[in-house]
């Protein structure tokens, strides 16, 4: 009995031990109705196209070490051969595949399994945590504009409130034979202070990769404080590259007047060809009425400003979303659209439907989007 209770126990103990995750998503869409006023073309209900997700982790982890894998659907454009209808089979041979008097290229999609990630970390103290990947360090100010040191070789250390981190890529030192230049991949560094009284602070710095110099250095920082119920998220990223630097900044302020739930965030970033982008978001919620407008600037020298607007107004109502959305990103060359987007759920489904006029294409369409997570 002292054996089975003892066996049982193991078992449980390494069940604690190990986590599974499967997490999957089919996303359907199409064209209820497209019709474009100039040139009177027409389409209703359009075929309909899918997006698939899926993705399964398995997870081990310890006071002292851990291990994860990941196994994520992926595709790949896969190349063919179409022949010409009418042709002899003794023409169809090897010799005559891709002459284009004998047939044409198709091109579809080939999907697949893939390991997306894998990544081990281990204590060897408890200040002090090692890791084989899965230890990205990364700022963003938006999806687009984002400094990133990529996985390989990392390192975390811990002392109180203060958090340091060191990363470098795999392929770190290389040397492709004796004569060429020995090359740098990416180090990453990054600080985090946190401090109930002084806020949050959060550095980082990339550089690399490099043959002689370093050819990039991205730089960030961010500060966050919650002042008496107003919070205030501020981050800068610059981009010291090869040939061209740039910058983007944020200053995120967020809170609530009386029963107004309000945002304000001005963004800031400058592009490769030196022009300017200015976009400030005005958020303000009421109840169950959003409304957020976002005037957009755009500055260059010897340009004229380019001036664009997005503005939307929700509302919920018996479980049911409707946002009226207006955005038109160069009010001189008129290229606006309007649209209405109503969502909802059915069961474990998802669905929204959006009517939306283009004004640069003169079309009017009915797009539709049906999803389902498990």
């Amino acid at each position: 009995m002292k054996k089975i209770v003892m066996g049982l126990a193991a078992v449980a103990m390494a069940a604690s031990m190990f986590a599974t995750d499967f997490t999957g998503e089919l996303k359907l869409t199409g064209d209820l109705f497209n019709y474009n006023t100039e040139s009177g073309a027409m389409k209703v209900l359009s075929a309909i196209g899918s997006e698939k997700k899926a993705e399964a982790s398995l997870t081990l982890a310890s006071e002292k070490v851990g291990a994860t894998v990941k196994i994520e659907k992926a595709s790949v454009v896969a190349l063919g051969w179409e022949w010409n209808d009418g042709l002899a089979d003794d023409v169809k041979i090897d010799d005559n595949k891709w002459d284009p008097t004998y047939g044409e290229m198709s091109f579809g999609e080939k999907e697949f399994l893939t390991l997306s990630g894998s990544s081990i970390w281990w204590k060897p103290i408890d200040a002090l945590k090692l890791s084989l990947n899965g230890n990205e360090l990364s700022m963003k100010v938006k999806d687009d504009w984002e400094i990133k040191s990529g996985e390989g070789y990392g390192a975390e250390y811990t002392a109180g409130d203060f958090v340091g981190s060191v990363t470098l890529k795999g392929d770190w030192v290389a040397k492709e034979d004796k004569d060429a230049d020995t090359t740098i991949n990416n180090i990453g560094l990054k600080a985090v202070y946190d401090n109930a009284d002084a806020g949050k602070v959060t550095a980082i710095a990339v550089f690399g990769p490099t043959d002689k110099n370093f050819k990039t250095i991205d730089l960030g920082l961010n500060y966050v404080k919650d002042f008496d119920g107003v919070k205030v998220d501020a981050m800068g990223l610059i981009w010291l590259n090869d040939g061209y630097n740039k910058a983007a900044a944020y200053v995120d302020v967020t809170g609530t007047a009386g029963d107004v739930a309000y945002e304000v965030k001005p963004v800031i970033n400058t592009t490769k060809d030196a022009a300017t982008q200015i976009d400030t978001l005005l958020k303000a919620t009421v109840a169950d009425v959003t409304c957020e407008v976002t005037p957009k600037f755009t500055l260059q020298d010897g340009a004229d400003t380019v001036v664009g607007l997005n503005a939307s107004v929700a509302y919920t109502i018996e479980g049911i979303g409707l946002k009226a959305i207006y955005d038109n990103g160069n009010f001189d060359a008129n290229d606006g659209s309007i649209a209405l987007e109503v969502t909802g759920t059915f069961d474990v489904m998802s669905w929204k439907v959006a009517p939306k006029f283009d004004m640069d294409k003169d079309t009017f369409s009915t797009a539709f989007e049906t999803k389902v997570t498990f």
